[in-house]
């Protein structure tokens, strides 16, 4: 299973590095147009915020998803679930092999130090 899991964080890092390096940043800088709602950094700024505060979505799904009968509801809501933290632990993973580690807060060493 660990192989597998990682041949689809490099699928999912693959994609998403060639989607910002060969859609996002020539839409960003007019060299082609992509189909993005976006064309600027503020637009793309914009976007982003307005895909973090749609729990709307997720409510209707939610509503939705009630209506499917006690058994069969909770089974699908603990499949969406299971799926979804799958994926975003996948991202969460992606970010992390792209950020700088930070140095601890001197206050977390200076505890240590006595």
């Amino acid at each position: 299973m660990k192989f597998i899991a990682s041949i689809r964080r490099k699928l999912l890092a693959r994609r998403i590095h060639r989607e910002i390096k060969h859609r996002v940043f020539p839409q960003l800088a007019e060299d082609k147009n992509c189909g993005y709602p976006f064309q600027t950094e503020d637009e793309l700024w914009q976007c982003a915020l307005r895909g973090e505060l749609d729990a709307e979505l997720h409510q209707k799904l939610l509503q939705k998803a009630e209506c499917m009968g006690n058994n069969y509801g909770q089974a699908f809501r603990y499949i969406m679930y299971r799926d979804l933290n799958a994926r975003m632990k996948m991202y969460l993973e992606f970010v992390e092999e792209r950020t700088p580690r930070q140095a601890p807060a001197p206050q977390a060493q200076s505890q240590f130090a006595t």
